[in-house]
């Protein structure tokens, strides 16, 4: 074996070692090829759908006048995030599969922790715009009257940059300062603050709407 071969060898050996690369040792040998190619279809197949049917929410919510609602525009946001999804990920994950079909180790590597970096982004601002969304109604239904003092398009817009901005941190931690650890408590907070914010959020809606529906109907005369 030579130094370039060695030097490779190397490589590949940390791109695998740093992402738990799964094709790595005995593991590249047994690699399903049935399931990886059933992904890479699914993925190009879907890529396009789940870029236009975002891209026709964004567009209904800009060019209809009585849809720009306060809801339906932070609706836009994961509207957004999904459509990246679509257009960056996935056909970054079909390429790195598409690698390992072809027994590309080092690019699939690469191709493995482009998408591993791209994912965490995405992954983080759903939640969080889903948490967002979950506070919006609540808001709706706990104050009514006060609504539009409270949710306001600046404050819309600052929430949603806020998002995204704390949904960069895991990969950069992960990929900038080499601080996996960091990285990982980092989403893990972030994804226990939406799902509790989510759970709050809906729960105290159906609290509410349920007392409103037994006020109305002690109200009303029979």
């Amino acid at each position: 074996m030579n130094s370039s071969d060695l030097t490779n060898n190397t490589s590949i050996a940390t791109a695998a070692t740093a992402v738990v690369c799964r094709i790595w040792k005995e593991e590249y040998h047994l690699e399903n090829y049935v399931s990886t190619l059933v992904a890479i279809i699914l993925n190009i197949v879907t890529c396009p759908v789940t870029i236009c049917m975002n891209l026709l929410v964004i567009v209904a919510v800009k060019t209809k006048p009585r849809l720009q609602t306060m809801y339906n525009l932070l609706l836009c946001a994961p509207a957004a995030t999904d459509m990246v999804v679509g257009a960056v990920v996935q056909p970054i994950y079909a390429v790195g599969e598409i690698s390992l079909l072809t027994g590309s180790v080092s690019e699939y590597c690469t191709q493995y922790l482009n998408t591993v970096f791209l994912f965490l982004s995405p992954s983080s601002a759903s939640l969080s715009l889903l948490a967002l969304l979950s506070m919006e109604r609540y808001l709706a239904m706990k104050y009514s009257l006060r609504y539009a003092d409270i949710i306001t398009k600046s404050r819309v817009a600052t929430a949603v940059i806020t998002c995204w901005v704390i949904a960069v941190l895991p990969p950069v931690f992960l990929d900038s300062f080499s601080r996996p650890v960091l990285s990982v408590m980092t989403a893990v907070f972030i994804t226990s603050v939406s799902f509790a914010a989510i759970t709050y959020g809906h729960i105290s809606v159906f609290l509410v709407t349920r007392r409103h529906i037994i006020r109305i109907k002690s109200e009303q005369v029979s």
